[in-house]
């Protein structure tokens, strides 16, 4: 009997979301929800580390803002408040039921090979609050080990440098992404049972967190898989970037030979935004598609008959030529 790995997982998440256009939208709808795979782990440290913290906090500006006096200012600020609450509220029903449409197709396609787009919508909009909420969870844990992280190289910062302060930075920042790592696998299992067996999201949570525990080295190869994927993703968005400006260059050109044009520089400016937009907007789609398909196909295989780690096979491959 065929034993499956997560190699194959790899193969068939992309023939599903290439074979399947509907998975773009899904996956560019989830991703508002800040679920961009484990790219995320870097976006939180970048700006963790470049201001000190890992949410930006634009909004406490609007609320301490120096604002005048006066029942009109009152009712302006209630009116502004309770439109963003709305535009929040719409985007998190918007991508947690993306995000839950998403996971139930790719179950439904691995299972049956074949799937419903809207039986998918209704599981996602049916699992909503299960979906948010562990979303709303692995948030707060990641946030949490960021805040950690931050608050042990204040002190480190504050030493005097050497190799071994050095060492221990990157030790411990190798700790911290694997137990991210670990968060963000649990919250996807937790997903998957939450949409295919209906479950309630605490039950949901523990036997996520039991089928992590059971592949741990599994999920954590292809975590790191997935992290050098985001990588090549994040550089061909920004490869994109000049590509996207090509028609751009033809107009500013344009406006070079005819003369100074306002209509054609911000003409250009505008199309080049444009394309490039466009352009970022399907890549996210797509991959945020593929990578919840690859954690789907990994939750299907492992629920029934396990996944081997490529780790442990190499071990005992070496351990049988010795």
């Amino acid at each position: 009997m065929h034993q499956p790995h997560y190699t194959e997982a790899l193969a068939k998440a992309w023939h599903l979301v290439w074979r399947h256009k509907v998975l773009w939208i899904f996956g560019l709808a989830a991703t508002f929800l800040g679920q961009f795979g484990l790219s995320d782990f870097f976006g939180q440290l970048y700006l963790f580390l470049r201001g000190g913290q890992a949410v930006n906090l634009w909004w406490l500006d609007f609320f301490t803002a120096d604002w005048p006096a006066g029942w009109q200012s009152i009712v302006g600020l209630t009116w502004a408040v309770g439109i963003l609450l709305l535009i929040l509220l719409a985007a998190a029903c918007l991508t947690a039921c993306a995000q839950g449409a998403a996971a139930a197709y790719a179950l439904e396609w691995y299972k049956k090979g074949r799937a419903d787009a809207t039986k998918a919508w209704r599981r996602g909009v049916n699992h909503f609050w299960r979906v948010l909420g562990i979303n709303f969870l692995r948030k707060i844990l990641a946030t949490a080990l960021m805040a950690l992280f931050l608050y042990y190289l204040s002190f480190v910062l504050e030493s005097e440098a050497g190799w071994a302060v050095n060492f221990g930075v990157l030790l411990v920042l190798g700790l911290l992404f694997f137990v991210y790592v670990a968060v963000y696998a649990v919250s996807i299992y937790a997903i998957g049972y939450a949409v295919a067996t209906n479950v309630k999201m605490p039950e949901a949570l523990a036997k996520g967190a039991k089928m992590f525990w059971e592949h741990v080295l599994v999920s954590l190869e292809v975590g790191v898989i997935l992290v050098v994927l985001n990588l090549l993703f994040v550089g061909a968005v920004f490869m994109s970037f000049f590509l996207a400006f090509t028609p751009s260059l033809i107009l500013w050109l344009l406006a070079g030979f005819l003369g100074p044009s306002a209509l054609l520089v911000t003409g250009g400016l505008a199309v080049g935004v444009f394309f490039w937009m466009i352009f970022a907007a399907l890549c996210a789609g797509v991959f945020n598609a593929y990578n919840i398909s690859i954690w789907m196909h990994l939750f299907v295989k492992m629920h029934h008959v396990g996944i081997p780690s490529r780790i442990v096979r190499f071990l005992h491959w070496i351990a049988r030529r010795a």
